[in-house]
């Protein structure tokens, strides 16, 4: 769970679709080097045999450089504490048959940096503080530790993988030109509600938390995992025409392993891919999307 936008619970400034596209356009692409996902281990080895842990990790506000030549982004993070906590959040590594125990803790301020809709009375506490709950996807659990919708409360209760073993947590995000993110509350149908609005669609494209980030990659096989959670698609390509290998998606692995030059990624979805970068025949490459936005329907592309 990521949100992020302008501090303080009044209405955003308003501002046209044409100056979030200005701010987008004034950040240099491949400016910042692409951020390893931080990983925490879900299990311990003793004398060559696994055994379960209990983690702890928190939720925190923090400021996040997204980009660059933007200043510092309010944003809320996950980490074991706040020092080392990110932008997306850490991966957790468990492995089969090993249980795993996480203990989530709130550690949010009493104020929301995201506008939100008061109208829904599921998770307004009583008290001042940010309600929240962690919802585990595809997961073996009992339903209490889930993450449902009633199951929120409010404050009061590092280690980088293989350089070739990527998580690559894609998302578009607008931003203004003081680097706060820009979040559009009013509803497309005011006659039924003010503020609701079924999709967002960013100008600027974040990878692990970075504004179109570069990537060093030496001439080996490298495996990356890529994961997005708003609302539009993502096709991606490779602009010198290497083709990604799929061998998994989601919570599992294909039967056997697949090449396409593309890949269409749809919202909160995961694919386990495998790219031989030793096969280019250029120096560098873009990660390309090619979806028009509406997916399907629209007639924009992101890049």
């Amino acid at each position: 769970m990521l949100a992020v936008t302008r501090q303080g619970m009044g209405a955003p400034v308003p501002v046209s679709e044409e100056e979030l596209l200005r701010v987008a356009r004034t950040l240099e692409m491949y400016a910042d080097p692409l951020p390893q996902m931080l990983k925490i281990y879900g299990y311990s080895m003793v004398d060559g045999w696994s055994s379960s842990v209990h983690l702890t990790i928190g939720m925190f506000e923090k400021k996040w450089k997204f980009h660059r030549d933007l200043p510092p982004t309010t944003v809320f993070v996950y980490g074991t504490d706040p020092t080392t906590a990110t932008c997306p959040g850490p991966t957790i590594g468990a492995l089969q048959g090993v249980p795993l125990w996480v203990t989530w803790q709130n550690h949010l301020p009493h104020q929301h940096i995201l506008p939100w809709d008061p109208s829904i009375p599921v998770a307004i506490p009583s008290h001042r503080g940010v309600p929240t709950v962690t919802r585990l996807h595809s997961g073996i659990q009992p339903p209490q530790s889930d993450g449902n919708s009633f199951a929120w409360f409010t404050a009061g209760l590092c280690d980088v993988g293989d350089l070739f073993d990527l998580h690559l947590v894609i998302a578009d995000r607008s931003f203004y030109k003081d680097g706060s993110i820009y979040m559009n509350y009013v509803g497309d149908n005011a006659a039924i509600h003010l503020e609701w609005q079924p999709e967002y669609f960013g100008e600027a494209i974040t990878v692990n938390g970075k504004a179109w980030p570069f990537l060093s990659v030496l001439h080996h096989i490298g495996s990356i995992s890529s994961n997005r959670a708003t609302p539009d698609f993502f096709n991606l390509s490779l602009s010198n025409n290497l083709s990604f290998t799929v061998v998994g998606s989601d919570s599992t692995y294909l039967h056997k392993p697949i090449a396409t030059p593309t890949i269409l990624i749809a919202p909160s979805e995961i694919y386990e891919v495998i790219t031989d970068f030793a096969n280019s025949s250029t120096s560098s490459a873009e990660l390309l999307n090619c979806t028009a936005y509406p997916f399907l329907a629209g007639n924009q592309e992101t890049s």
